[in-house]
Parts: C-alpha cells; structure tokens; sequence
C-alpha cells in the first residue's frame, strides 16, 4: 500500500469512527447516508491537501469536521460544534493509547500502512457495534443530554489535549511516554472535574425538588387550616341556634348540618388524591397556580400510584414538567381556549400521565424536535428541560412518552 493510498484509507476510516462516536452521544448521528457525506468530503479535503502538499493541522482539520457535520446534520451549531469536538477527542484519544501499547508491544508496528490500518478500522467497528447493540448507550445519552454543558467543558479540554498530542505524532511518529503520562494525568482530572460539575448540578436539582415539596406541603397545610377555622365556624353557628331553646331549632339545626355535609360531599368529589399524599398536595398547588395564570386545569383521577415504580421526586417532576409545558402554551392564548387536561390512569395495563391543551396558532414543529432538550409547547420557543427530562425518566422505568397533535390540540402521554 502506498503513502497516498494509505492516507486516503485512513483518513475515511478516521472521519467514520469520529462520526461513530457521535452516534452514541445522539441517534441523529446514526444516518448511513450522512455518515457517507461527511467520510467522503473529508476523504475528499484529506486528498486534494495530500496531492498539493498542503499541510493541515489537527486545529484546522478539526474545524473542517465541524463545518462539513453542521452542513450534514444542521441543528443547533454550538451543540455541533462540541459534539464534534467530543467525537474527535473521543477518537483520536482511544487512537493514541491503543498506538501506545501496541508501540510497546511492537515496536515497528507504526512502519506498517497495513497494521494501522487494521487497528484503525478495528477501533472504528467497535465504536459501530456499541452503537447499535449497547444497553448502556440510552443511559450515556441521557447524561449527555442532562448535563451537556459540562461535559462540553470536558471535551474542550479534550480536544486541546488531541491537538497537542497529534502534533508530537506528526513531528516524531510515535507516542512519547511524557506525553502520554501527561496526557493521562489531565483526563483524570477532567473527569474528576466533570463528576463534581455534575454532582453540584444534582445537588441544585435535589435543592429545588425539596423546594417544590416544601411549597406544595404549606399549601396543604394552609388549606387544612383553614378548613379546620371554617368548621369551628360552623360548631359556633350550630350552637347559637340550640340556644335559642325554639321548637323550630331542632329543624334549624337539621338543615343546616344537611347543608354543610351537602358541601361536604361535593368537595370530597372534587379532591384531588391519587394514593401518594405528596403528590396529592403538590397537584393542589398547581390548581391554585393555574388559577393565578388565569388556565383551566382540569385534574382526572382514574387509578392509584401505590404500586407505580417511579420515586417520589420522577413522579414529582413528569406531573410538574407535563403541567408548566401545558401552562406554557396556555397563557399564549385568548382566555377562553385557556384549558388543560391533566390525567392519570391506565391504559393497555400500564400506568398513565396525559394532558391534553391548545396549541398556540402558528405551532409548527415535528414531534422529534418536541422532545430535544430545551424545548417547550409555548410557540416552540427553547426553555427548560421538561420533554426532555420526561422522556429520560420514562425510558428509565421501562416507560416511553408519545405525542400525538393535530392544527388545535395536542396530546402527551406518559405510559408505565
């Protein structure tokens, strides 16, 4: 094999392991087609350069990657950005190290096109092969999607560490043991780094949960104090007619417990309790925040969660992430049209969350893009993580969301 064919070979291989890796961190990645594009144009850049004896750095070669998968898979462009620049870092680090020991092993073996080559597409066939069979993979996604900034700081950081690297490959065609020592060194503490960005994001997570069950408690409470203020009303009003000492008093007294437990029973059909007293009271406190939004929030009870295998907070945050999604798009309408539907039941023998809202007028996304990270119900606008975070915890519970919509309304369920 020689240096031009060697080169092109590589270079595809490469450029097809990179886009592999993307592949794990986000399905949209997987597209046989575009996987194609994005190989053959930087097969293509790799070649005309090599024939001009033009020389390309890893730095200018990496923003050629960028550019070629943003046209491909278009999307946001600093997300692209730095899914690229993780799938490179990704690569070309798992590349080095493998050369590394294979060097020790082998001293001569970087002399060989034909070795490199079958190292090469070995490494890219696995990144494939995880892809496509791994369990782990929704797991990685889900971390990717939740806390992507900071992984992007990781693979930043990554990336300058490939850089320098592949510039001592180039100048000495091997791996040096201090760089590769260094190189070491700074992974673990990058990783170090991202496990504490990411425990302190938990920890703010676990902050606000406890927060939204402190508020949903002293609504309760609140409610229960005041019913407890209006029946010793009711006792006073009772007692002021028995002492009268009237023969109609009896019949006084008669109709007006009539009418209190009349009252009594109507609001024991309109409370809301679903067999969890947290999420009793925290639905409780989203009727009184829908009031105060001016929306219709309109709670059907069909089935009791006692047996449900979400946690407390998962159900906590599909009930308040499926409610602030429908408010969202709610407020944006005239006030008539100003109506959720928030159920919970069964259906086909798994447990079921649904709300059912308007749709603003000019809501015009396909369902795919409803359920990437940021994404609200409120005219498509980017905010929050609710569908998202949804779908990460039904997918988790061995659960899925579905969406179905049409010009007016649309429908989200969450099925256990």
């Amino acid at each position: 094999m020689n240096e031009s064919m060697y080169t092109i070979t590589a270079s595809m291989i490469e450029i097809l392991g990179v886009n592999g890796i993307l592949s794990i961190l986000d399905n949209r990645y997987l597209n046989i087609l575009k996987i194609l594009v994005v190989s053959v144009i930087m097969t293509a850049i790799t070649f005309i350069t090599f024939l001009n004896d033009i020389d390309i750095n890893a730095g200018i070669s990496g923003i050629c990657i960028m550019l070629v998968v943003y046209l491909c898979y278009r999307g946001s462009i600093l997300d692209v950005i730095f899914d690229s620049i993780g799938g490179m870092a990704t690569y070309v680090l798992f590349e080095i190290i493998i050369d590394f020991f294979l060097i020790l092993i082998f001293p001569t073996y970087l002399q060989s096109y034909m070795y490199v080559i079958i190292m090469l597409s070995t490494l890219t066939a696995i990144t494939y092969m995880f892809s496509i069979f791994a369990k782990c993979k929704t797991k990685i996604q889900r971390y990717y999607s939740k806390y992507k900034k900071a992984v992007q700081v990781i693979f930043f950081n990554l990336f300058l560490i490939q850089i320098a690297l592949t510039h001592n490959w180039n100048e000495t065609n091997t791996v040096d043991i201090s760089i590769f020592i260094l190189a070491i060194v700074v992974v673990g503490v990058n990783v170090a780094l991202a496990y504490n960005i990411v425990f302190g994001v938990k920890q703010k997570e676990l902050i606000s949960y406890q927060e939204s069950l402190v508020e949903a408690k002293e609504e309760f409470i609140s409610r229960m104090a005041a019913e407890q203020h209006e029946f010793s009303k009711h006792i006073q009003a009772i007692r002021s007619i028995a002492e009268t000492d009237s023969l109609k008093s009896v019949g006084r007294i008669r109709d007006y417990t009539d009418e209190l437990i009349e009252k009594r029973e109507k609001e024991k059909a309109n409370a809301v309790y679903v067999g969890d007293g947290v999420l009793s009271a925290y639905l409780m406190n989203k009727e009184r925040e829908g009031q105060e939004k001016n929306v219709e929030l309109s709670i059907l009870i069909g089935n009791s969660l006692k047996s449900i295998p979400c946690t407390h907070r998962e159900l906590i945050e599909i009930t308040g992430n499926l409610i602030d999604n429908a408010f969202e798009a709610a407020v944006e309408l005239p006030e008539e049209k100003r109506k959720v539907y928030f159920e919970i039941g069964e259906e086909q023998g798994k447990f079921l969350f649904q709300t059912i809202n308007n749709l603003p007028e000019d809501f015009a996304l396909e369902k795919s893009q409803m359920l990437k990270r940021g994404f609200s119900t409120k005219r498509g606008k980017q905010r929050g993580q609710g569908l998202s975070n949804i779908k990460a915890i039904a997918e988790k519970n061995h659960g899925k969301i579905q969406i179905s919509m049409n010009d007016e309304i649309i429908i989200i369920k969450v099925l256990f």
